[in-house]
């Protein structure tokens, strides 16, 4: 718009100067300004809502809502479930020490296989002692048995005398003549003690003095063998019937 249109337009009643501000604010043509204009950003106040005075109550909760009723039976299923449970424990806990039991078991058994070997070995040693022993005990025994005889037939001439009828009876009577060989000192002993044996009274039998022969014996000789009476070899054959 003009001044001239604008001088024509406003009442005379302002002054010049009132004139320009008034046309400088209200009449600027803002569709060729090159200002653009900028929107302003909401206050904070204005988004929020405005405060009650008086608060809302809050809501009530709602009533929980009563446990569903156990079933009727279900005292037995616990029970059932408990014995269920032991039993499992059991036979777990009877597992368990079963193996630990073999486990304990084989190291132990390493442990003492050595002491084993070492107890067998010294009872495979002490049999074999006590073996020895035993022929040792036999062999003194039949030291002694020896002695004592010879000591008593020596002494005792009936001794000798009953010797020899033993002797006699183990050989087979019939035809032939037997020849005793008797040690001198048992002959002669035999003669002072008044033998029937050694008087020649018998013809079948035939006293033959032999140094050879023991004094505590006797030797026949027989159309079936030999028999020897003699106290040593008496003892050796009772020996090897014991095997010792």
């Amino acid at each position: 718009m003009s001044d001239a249109m604008l001088s024509t337009t406003l009442p005379s009643i302002l002054s010049p100067q009132e004139r320009l501000r008034v046309r400088s604010a209200v009449f600027e043509d803002f569709s060729r300004s090159t200002v653009q204009l900028q929107e302003e950003p909401p206050s904070n106040e204005s988004s929020q809502p405005p405060a009650l005075e008086h608060p809302l109550p809050e809501p009530l909760a709602e009533p929980a809502a009563e446990p569903a009723a156990p079933p009727a039976d279900w005292e037995t299923t616990w029970e059932q479930e408990l014995q269920r449970a032991y039993e499992q424990g059991f036979e777990d806990g009877k597992t368990a020490a079963a193996a630990l039991y073999e486990a304990e078991f084989r190291r132990h058994h390493q442990l003492l296989q050595p002491l084993d070997h070492f107890i067998q070995s010294l009872r495979d040693h002490f049999l074999q002692l006590r073996q020895s022993m035993e022929q040792v005990a036999v062999r003194l025994a039949f030291l002694l048995a020896e002695h004592i005889l010879d000591t008593h037939l020596r002494q005792d001439p009936a001794a000798i005398e009953q010797l020899l009828r033993r002797a006699l009876q183990s050989i087979p009577g019939g035809e032939g003549q037997l020849r005793i060989h008797l040690h001198p000192e048992t002959l002669e002993a035999l003669r002072r003690a008044g033998s029937v044996l050694v008087s020649g009274q018998d013809p079948t039998l035939l006293l033959i003095s032999d140094p050879s022969v023991e004094p505590t014996g006797c030797l026949i000789e027989s159309p079936w063998g030999i028999v020897d009476a003699q106290l040593r070899q008496m003892l050796q054959n009772i020996r090897e019937q014991l095997q010792c």
